[in-house]
């Protein structure tokens, strides 16, 4: 096991190349620290393979071998020796100091480092203590900076105004007037809101997706329930109405025309046909004849029957009214923007009365049944306008 570790250790110390050596200043330190110990192991073996004294002839008396003396560990070798040692290590070449321009490699540069003296001594000197805290910082550069270029006032730069977009006025020029920095702002241009004519037109839109006719509509019912949307009606499609000989097949809840401009005071349920009269009868000639006659719009209208499920005035045993079909509306009252309620028998004066003669003339033709104050006794307060066929083409018309 000796051997074997005194073997390492010479071919550490003597085998290494000089090549590998002159890499770097550690490996001259290394053969310093090795070359005591290797002198040591080579003198303590050289000993040790020493020939040993002829042993006696078998005819002498034998002798009980005497104890080996104890080996004494080496004193180290004198300072001369090992610097002996040393000494037949050849030293590597030093690169040349010039530049290399096959490789482009800058020559060393030998300037600042250590000696060779103070690098066997085993230490640097500093110039100063190391602050461990600080040695991650970047080292001073010795170069002196340059000195600054002399400040030269740069002319300003000129920027190109945009010129302002001014919003479209048509026939009128419009001037910006600067703010406190000079520029330009243009104004704020007030946007009115749309206005609504009365409550019920906030609804409308809400409301028209309920108008769709139900799935069962075919054929005119479904073009008529269409129609109803182009009108402006704002409307609720129901359910069929079946009560014995009474109810509508595709009833529509109407509760405001003029797509709500113009409310209903309740909701009048009509058959699509009647409810079409009656929009387009409002849209057409109603809404004309106010302006022209009262300077104003109309913006309600007073509901006094619609679907009901009776007899013509309500007489027992007579035939079934147009109401029980949905096909009749009676209106007693309009309201008229700036005027107030006109009522039906009850004009307040001469204008109010000529426009409910005019509206009652008005729907002969778009109703094939009207009936007013003067008819009978059961309509002297209202209105009452039906779409019942008449006569062969169902386009007959009673009006009294």
């Amino acid at each position: 096991m000796i051997h074997r570790l005194a073997s390492a250790l010479i071919l550490i110390g003597l085998a290494m190349p000089a090549t590998a050596v002159a890499q770097s200043e550690s490996a001259q330190q290394l053969r310093r620290i090795f070359a005591p110990p290797v002198q040591t192991l080579k003198k303590v073996f050289n000993k040790g393979d020493r020939a040993e004294p002829a042993q006696p002839a078998a005819s002498a008396p034998a002798k009980a071998p005497e104890p080996p003396p104890p080996v004494e560990a080496a004193a180290p070798a004198p300072e001369a020796e090992t610097e002996a040692a040393v000494a037949n290590v050849p030293d590597p070449r030093p690169r040349p100091a010039q530049d290399d321009e096959a490789t482009g490699i800058a020559g060393t540069d030998t300037e600042g480092l250590p000696s060779e003296a103070e690098t066997l001594a085993g230490f640097v000197p500093l110039s100063e203590p190391v602050d461990f805290d600080r040695r991650f910082e970047p080292v001073d550069d010795p170069t002196p900076e340059a000195a600054p270029a002399p400040m030269v006032a740069e002319a300003p730069a000129v920027i190109a105004e945009t010129p302002a977009i001014p919003p479209v006025v048509p026939d009128a020029t419009v001037a910006y007037a600067p703010d406190d920095a000079g520029v330009a702002t243009p104004p704020v241009i007030d946007v009115p809101l749309p206005k609504i004519r009365s409550a019920a037109a906030a609804l409308a839109a809400a409301t028209q997706l309920a108008a769709l006719p139900p799935k069962d509509a075919d054929g005119p019912e479904l073009d008529c329930m269409r129609s109803l949307r182009m009108l402006g009606l704002v409307s609720v499609s129901i359910d069929p109405i079946r009560k014995g000989q009474c109810g509508i097949d595709v009833p529509t809840k109407v509760s405001a025309l003029d797509n709500g401009a113009i409310a209903l005071t309740s909701n009048a349920v009509l058959s699509c046909r009647a409810a079409q009269s009656f929009a387009t009868f409002m849209r057409d000639q109603v809404e004309p004849l106010a302006r022209k006659n009262l300077r104003g719009s109309v913006t309600g209208v007073r509901v006094a029957a619609s679907y009901s499920c009776r007899t013509r005035n309500n007489v027992p045993g007579a035939k079934l009214s147009e109401h029980a079909h949905g096909n009749a509306i009676d209106i007693s009252a309009f309201e008229i923007e700036g005027v107030g309620w006109v009522e039906v028998g009850k004009g307040k004066n001469a204008s109010a009365r000529r426009f409910l003669a005019d509206v009652r003339e008005a729907g002969c033709g778009p109703f094939t049944t009207v009936l007013g104050p003067g008819s009978d006794g059961y309509h002297k307060d209202h209105f009452h306008f039906d779409v019942i066929r008449r006569g062969k083409n169902g386009t007959s018309t009673y009006c009294r």
